[in-house]
């Protein structure tokens, strides 16, 4: 008899024991959801995240459950997130081909933007615009067309001297400047402000007259055919002076250093395009476009 009773209360604290457990189990499974509400049964707020008790909604605010979720983030969650915004780092080819179709935007702009300021938008604006230029540079009257006036474009020394006291493009500056003449009409291209056309006197359908005819690519070998007549002057300079730079070391030095701005590096032509160009931009009367 004794040992059934023994037994029995036995049994009955396990059980006891076990549906504490049971109970303690489900408190805690319950705890997170009962803290998502950031309600405390000891009064104030919880943060659902660590579980950091505060006495106000205010102190709960500034504790910002948010960044306390991102700083408690186990590592497969770090990973899982980083993964998801991966990046891969665009190739030099492909910045290259960004840069290109921005590039041919922002020109396409210029070009609207001219357009709408100089004639108002659509056809009939455009037709008007090109129209005004095409009035106003039929004010001017150069000597010669363009090809006979290439042609008989001659660099001198003068000219030369101006690319060793400074850089190639002031030797081209001096030496168009020879060729508009006292009149300052003699040149036969224009460029407008704001605008990539590029204006030529000549002949056009066996009529002598102004047309957007030159494209920039032709305008490019413009320029580089004249950095080549001032070459050939410099040629012939090296050639007078050749037996003192070869014993003296003045001139050893003067020729080298003068070389340095005859023969350019590819990176410098666009600054003597962009330099040309703004020349013939300035022929209407704009002072100091190189500066």
């Amino acid at each position: 008899m004794h040992y059934f009773t023994l037994k029995n209360k036995m049994n009955t604290a396990s059980a006891s024991a076990s549906t504490g457990d049971d109970e303690t189990m489900v408190a805690a499974t319950a705890a997170p959801v009962a803290s998502a509400a950031s309600r405390s049964k000891k009064g104030g707020y919880s943060c659902c995240v660590c579980y950091r008790h505060f006495q106000t909604r205010k102190g709960l605010k500034e504790h910002n459950e948010q960044t306390c979720r991102l700083i408690h983030l186990t590592r497969a969650e770090k990973r899982f997130n980083e993964d998801k915004c991966i990046d891969t780092t665009p190739t030099i080819r492909e910045l290259y081909t960004a840069i290109k179709i921005l590039s041919d935007k922002v020109i396409f702009l210029e070009n609207r933007v001219g357009e709408l300021e100089s004639g108002g938008g659509g056809a009939a604006g455009r037709r008007r615009a090109a129209d005004a230029k095409i009035e106003f540079l039929n004010k001017i009257k150069p000597e010669k067309p363009y090809l006979e006036w290439l042609n008989d474009l001659r660099v001198q020394r003068k000219h030369l001297e101006a690319v060793f006291e400074a850089d190639i493009l002031a030797g081209i500056v001096s030496l168009l400047d020879d060729a508009r003449g006292a009149g300052g009409g003699g040149i036969p291209i224009y460029i407008f402000d704001k605008c990539h056309k590029i204006y030529v006197y000549d002949h056009v359908d066996d009529e002598l007259k102004w047309a957007p005819s030159m494209s920039v690519e032709n305008f490019h070998k413009f320029v580089d055919n004249l950095c080549f007549r001032i070459l050939r002057e410099f040629m012939k300079w090296k050639e007078e002076y050749n037996a003192l730079i070869e014993s003296n070391t003045y001139w050893e030095d003067k020729y080298l250093n003068n070389s340095k701005k005859i023969f350019l590096q590819k990176r410098h032509y666009e600054r003597v395009y962009l330099g040309v160009k703004a020349y013939f931009g300035g022929l209407g009367g704009s002072a100091g476009v190189l500066k």
